[in-house]
């Protein structure tokens, strides 16, 4: 097994904190089972906008110039911020994640001179997600060549609906796959219509390493306990009064991870956290408050006390609901989703995790024997 190598493609590079901790997951599982493993480093150029341009974008559609200019256009303030927040993810990056000696810029750089493996796979996220600049074919593995074993793991459209268009581009994509497999239950059967062929539903990678695995490389955060943990990608404002509620009603404090511009000012933002603090900032935390589907993986792993809230409306064309509704319901928590007409639950109704783990048991029994499955095809070969 030692000379067989494995190669990966997903959103291994990106600034997100449950997009490099399932890249890391996914690679370490396929380590722990004995095989060589590495992540292909396509960084995609063509398509991805900057982060300074797509937070204006998202300030713009708060209103808050004010507050923008008061913050973020002020040089030291913005640069110092976002720079302590890369170092931590670049140091995690480089610590962690395997990556070929060749970068990649755009598909025809890959398809020029690609990078060989006895086996390439994809998934672990919505590298299938129309709706996201950064799909790019190169995550369908258009450059490889046919005689080349290809699989999909966890790989998410994120949505559940597609354009005839898209339908048959994916089904072109994915005809040569050995192996498919999605994350939701709904985007299994979506594929399934398109592809004509068994598509399974398997587990984020993140599931697939214990919790004493992720333990490993958690943080211990430097902030007092206890304290309430704040994660949100959205830009609703009722998930953060329900966490001023909580606080009056518990005497904890908030701390927030700032992804949001709602957040980035808050006296009690922590800007130090890279993945392995945020593992840590979960670990150690009273209550997870989030609209992350990571962060409710996470805070599953770790056995917190959480709510959850959804970033977009169900209406809203880029929404992405379904997964963190269906995560949900497979652990039997659709009670920890919080809308804006509700109160906080009563605080003595804890979450049972001996029941969450039964139900968890044998979709991960299932997810791991797929992703050995996939393996085993390039053992012998």
């Amino acid at each position: 097994m030692g000379n067989k190598k494995v190669g990966l493609i997903g959103y291994h590079f990106l600034y997100n904190y449950g997009t490099m901790l399932q890249a890391y997951a996914l690679q370490r599982k396929i380590q722990d089972l004995g095989f060589q493993v590495e992540y292909i480093d396509y960084r995609f150029k063509e398509v991805m906008p900057s982060y300074k341009k797509r937070l204006w974008i998202r300030i713009k559609r708060l209103g808050v110039y004010l507050f923008y200019f008061k913050y973020y256009w002020n040089k030291i303030y913005f640069r110092s911020k976002v720079n302590i927040q890369k170092r931590f993810f670049d140091t995690f990056y480089s610590k962690y994640i395997n990556k070929s000696s060749i970068k990649y810029l755009t598909i025809s750089d890959l398809e020029s001179n690609p990078s060989e493996y006895d086996i390439y796979i994809v998934g672990g996220d919505q590298v299938w997600n129309p709706n996201l600049s950064c799909s790019t074919p190169a995550y369908y593995l258009s450059f490889v060549k046919d005689d080349k074993k290809k699989a999909a793991y966890a790989s998410s459209l994120g949505v559940t609906t597609l354009s005839l268009s898209q339908r048959q581009n994916i089904a072109q994509y994915l005809k040569n796959f050995s192996f498919l497999s999605c994350r939701e239950v709904s985007g299994a059967k979506l594929l399934e219509s398109i592809c004509n062929r068994k598509v399974l539903h398997v587990l984020d990678p993140t599931f697939l390493l214990e919790q004493k695995v992720w333990n490993e490389i958690a943080i211990t955060p430097k902030i007092p306990k206890p304290y309430i943990l704040c994660y949100f990608l959205g830009d609703k404002k009722y998930p953060r009064q329900f966490v001023r509620n909580l606080e009056t009603k518990t005497g904890i404090k908030a701390y927030y991870i700032p992804c949001s511009p709602l957040d980035m000012s808050n006296k009690n933002a922590i800007y130090e956290v890279g993945p392995s603090e945020f593992l840590g900032l979960i670990k150690e935390a009273s209550y997870v408050c989030t609209d992350s589907y990571h962060g409710t993986i996470f805070s599953i792993i770790f056995e917190k006390q959480f709510f959850v809230f959804l970033k977009r409306s169900d209406e809203e064309p880029a929404s992405d609901n379904i997964r963190i509704k269906e995560l949900l319901s497979y652990v039997g928590l659709e009670i920890r989703l919080i809308d804006s007409n509700r109160k906080i639950p009563d605080l003595e109704d804890k979450i049972d995790y001996n029941v969450v783990k039964t139900r968890l048991q044998p979709l991960k029994e299932r997810s791991e024997a797929y992703l050995l499955e996939i393996l085993n095809s390039i053992r012998n070969g």
